[in-house]
């Protein structure tokens, strides 16, 4: 767990830590989905993995380099490095939002914010790429779903038990999947601070 940043004022000390890939690593040990696991053990690239999955052309310079004129064959090469480099970074947010259950409209929408020229369909597509490649992780987003369902529409979280409650059964999917993660992550960040 590495310190990112701290500041200090006074006698009082302000840390923030990065928990690498702290809710891809909850997501993988709620739903045992194996290629998250693998990609997560030291010398992997969880992302790298992920673009792979959602392009499998994504190694062939050919590919990364379609419709681009290059003077020198090291110059392909760079330019190839870039756009994989570009594409590794950008499956970040959208496998997340599939992960959580996250319409491409909606996640689109709030990529375009920082990415102007993204493309719904280019959303769309590493959204379902993601989920078909995930089906432990929808298999435990449909057990949740199940357990929210029926009344009493609660879910208790499985270390703090804290409990998440819809009384009128009035639950969406996002919060469902979401809430275990969260409070996860929550319980793991209280937990490191009273050690």
């Amino acid at each position: 767990m590495p310190i990112v940043t701290s500041a200090e004022a006074g006698e009082r000390k302000f840390a923030y830590f990065d928990y690498d890939k702290q809710e891809a690593r909850v997501i993988a040990l709620f739903s045992g989905e194996e290629w998250i696991i693998e990609q997560l053990q030291p010398g992997k690239d969880l992302w790298m993995h992920a673009a792979r999955l959602v392009w499998p052309e994504i190694d062939d310079p050919a590919w990364l380099t379609r419709g681009k004129t290059c003077s020198s064959d090291e110059e392909r090469a760079k330019l190839a490095a870039s756009v994989k480099k570009n594409l590794r970074n950008f499956v970040k947010r959208p496998s997340y939002g599939a992960f959580y259950r996250g319409s491409p409209e909606a996640l689109w929408q709030n990529i375009l914010k920082d990415d102007p020229d993204v493309k719904r369909e280019d959303i769309a597509h590493v959204v379902t790429m993601i989920q078909q490649h995930s089906p432990r992780v929808m298999a435990w987003h449909e057990e949740l779903f199940r357990e929210v369902a029926s009344p009493p529409h609660e879910l208790r979280g499985r270390f703090s038990h804290r409990l998440w409650s819809w009384p009128l059964g009035r639950w969406s999917p996002n919060d469902v999947v979401n809430y275990p993660v969260q409070e996860m992550g929550a319980w793991i960040m209280s937990e490191s601070w009273r050690r």
